[in-house]
């Protein structure tokens, strides 16, 4: 052989094995989720409606949304043996209060672990515009009820008092790796048409003008695995389809592994679902443990589109994880 088929060889080689040590540092070779906040409980855990997850890599822990009550996640964890005092990270999937108002009680575990550094909060651009219930449509009235007042970005009125905690908001546009394997999606491009957001409040613009809140900001958290990505949604504003999609276009297109979190499907139409189901078959969806706002019946249905079963689909109640290692793993209650 000669010398030159030789080197071209070595170069080869040598460029194969760059390019795979390269793919291999951005892939999360350990992983495990666990749902530390959502609205199904057994055991010494509380239930909510709200989410809240621990996402668990080789050397890394990251907080995926805070939970609706002030000690939910922090009870939570404790209750389920999980360390908030590892996580460094923090990622919200977008301002509403059942997403975030866990989020002092955590930083302040996290403190008390002794960790006195920067806490890294990555949420989608638009998540601090200020937004007002609609008080023309019917459901107004019960949203100032519910809420306390007209403006309900409550983050906005917040983000001075978190950051004296030491929080710093990374306000992202596009995806962001955290760490190894771990991203934020950021904002989402919405190319289905899934209404998957409330249509009684309002974004306000900086000249008073508002118009309807799609929650623009809304975004995922993704592990990327050998086995393809794990996706966790917080209610999935932007829809679920519109986030795997982006997810496979944008950070790893291989089959997804897995989806957790909030579908917001629990009042969507029989069509809605089944075509969300097909969708996420096509899109190759290999285990499902949502919870939160999707709804007890979305949830069965769409199982039963993907052509799972009880080891590969469960509800995401509060202590269920998912993991490289063991895969699903429900509650008592959830089995």
């Amino acid at each position: 052989m000669g010398t030159s088929i030789i080197a071209t060889l070595l170069t080869v080689l040598l460029v194969t094995g760059a390019t795979s040590s390269l793919a291999d540092a951005d892939i999360a070779h350990t992983a495990k989720v666990t749902v530390l906040s959502s609205n199904l409980a057994n055991g010494a855990t509380t239930g909510e409606w709200g989410f809240s997850a621990m996402v668990q890599t080789a050397d890394h822990c990251t907080l995926f949304d805070a939970g609706r009550f002030t000690d939910t996640v922090v009870n939570n964890a404790a209750a389920l043996q999980v360390d908030l005092g590892c996580v460094r990270n923090i990622v919200l999937s977008h301002f509403h209060f059942d997403h975030t108002s866990g989020l002092a009680s955590v930083v302040a575990k996290i403190r008390a672990s002794g960790y006195t550094g920067q806490l890294n909060v990555y949420v989608g651009e638009g998540f601090f515009i200020p937004r007002v219930i609609d008080m023309r449509h019917p459901a107004g009235a019960l949203g100032v009820k519910i809420f306390g007042a007209t403006s309900v970005n409550f983050m906005q009125e917040k983000r001075a008092q978190l950051e004296a905690l030491g929080l710093a908001f990374q306000e992202i546009s596009q995806p962001t790796q955290i760490t190894q394997g771990v991203w934020a999606t950021g904002p989402v491009p919405r190319v289905y048409p899934e209404q998957n957001h409330p249509n009684w409040v309002l974004l306000q613009k900086p000249n008073g003008d508002t118009t309807p809140d799609n929650v623009p900001e809304s975004q995922g958290l993704v592990v990327k695995t050998t086995e393809g990505p794990i996706v966790l949604l917080g209610c999935g504003h932007s829809g679920a389809v519109n986030m795997l999609s982006w997810v496979r276009q944008e950070i790893q297109d291989q089959d997804i592994n897995a989806l957790m979190g909030g579908m917001h499907l629990f009042n969507a139409n029989q069509q809605t679902v089944s075509w969300t189901g097909v969708k996420l078959k096509e899109l190759g969806l290999k285990h499902l443990m949502a919870g939160h706002c999707t709804g007890v019946e979305p949830m069965f249905q769409l199982r039963q589109a993907l052509g799972l079963d009880r080891s590969q689909a469960v509800m995401g109640a509060v202590g269920a994880s998912f993991s490289l290692t063991n895969g699903v793993m429900a509650t008592d209650i959830a089995k």
